[in-house]
């Protein structure tokens, strides 16, 4: 399993209200996607399944500092990137979210 930290700018409120507006953006996306649903079966955050029972990656608030909690797997090989990828298209719209530790591990993963 593969984690990213994306900070969130502004003060834990701010932060919050941004994080969970991004999830639920998330959420909208994926509810259009043919290959990709939203696990139901979740407590905290967006948790997706990408296309097979071992494909997914759960979106979350963290509990004490103002950033999103990324983690990533896939049982498939290039699965990993296709789902950073797609997953990078849908958040990068979000001025406040630093989408740079993604972008390192999409730059990792396509050289690897």
């Amino acid at each position: 399993m593969d984690g990213v930290r994306l900070a969130i700018a502004g003060d834990n409120a701010d932060a919050k209200h941004v994080g969970e507006e991004i999830i639920k953006s998330v959420e909208r996306a994926v509810s259009t996607m043919p290959d990709w649903s939203v696990d139901r079966d979740n407590h905290e955050g967006v948790r997706v399944l990408c296309g097979g029972e071992h494909n997914w990656f759960l979106l979350r608030l963290s509990l004490h500092d103002p950033l999103l909690v990324l983690n990533v797997e896939s049982a498939e090989q290039g699965g990993l990137l296709t789902m950073l990828k797609r997953l990078r298209d849908i958040i990068s719209k979000y001025a406040s979210l630093d989408c740079r530790p993604m972008d390192i591990r999409l730059e990792t993963t396509t050289n690897a």
